[in-house]
């Protein structure tokens, strides 16, 4: 299962504050490694398409000559295809993220399969600066804790391991999954298991919840 369309089509492109300054400013920060941001979102039911869309951005490929004239600063998140991390509540916002991103798996046959078009490539040698283009499939890290471990299965794509078959495969464009979401609670649960992850991104969504994760501690 995956999204009908890129997400963030579905905003259009008209925004450009978002596109033109916060983007760029976010990606900035995020290629020093250790930054940090605080996104306030005015329009509040679109944030999960503008996480998705930033998730994207660290992704697209850019060409040479971008690439020379761009700061060096940006090198950071040019193809990087995570792992990342995104934390939400439980319920609809879960859902909502969860729609915005390509399931587990989704599209990754066609990264071995010729084009069609004679030219022998596949769709992992495509190279694209149009964030539309970039397809970030998800693991919804989510349910009882039988579930919980056989879902754990899968982070031995991030690492080698003998219960995954998609091993040494993270971070890369073919990875079965780029994205893991999660809910707070279950983060606290299992919070052992995702410090063994090395994550690229981590995003907090909902301030209220993350605070009040206090009372664990």
């Amino acid at each position: 299962r995956g999204p009908a369309i890129a997400p963030w089509k579905k905003l259009g492109k008209n925004d450009a504050e978002w596109t033109e300054s916060c983007v760029p400013r976010l990606l900035t920060i995020l290629a020093k490694g250790a930054g940090h941001a605080v996104m306030h979102d005015m329009q509040w039911d679109d944030r999960s398409f503008r996480v998705a869309n930033l998730l994207q951005n660290m992704a697209i490929s850019r060409s040479s000559e971008q690439s020379s004239s761009s700061s060096s600063t940006h090198d950071g998140y040019r193809n990087n295809y995570g792992p990342h991390l995104v934390v939400t509540s439980s319920g609809e916002d879960f859902d909502k993220f969860e729609r915005v991103f390509g399931g587990l798996g989704h599209g990754l046959m066609h990264t071995v399969v010729d084009k069609g078009d004679g030219s022998g490539s596949s769709r992992s040698a495509f190279v694209t600066n149009d964030p539309d283009d970039v397809l970030l499939r998800v693991l919804p890290y989510h349910g009882p804790k039988s579930r919980r471990r056989e879902l754990r299965k899968h982070f031995g794509s991030l690492s080698p391991s003998p219960e995954s078959h998609f091993s040494f495969l993270g971070g890369l464009e073919d990875s079965p999954f780029h994205v893991i979401l999660t809910t707070y609670s279950e983060l606290v649960e299992d919070y052992a298991h995702f410090c063994q992850i090395p994550f690229q991104a981590v995003v907090l969504d909902d301030g209220m919840s993350w605070l009040g994760c206090s009372h664990y501690d």
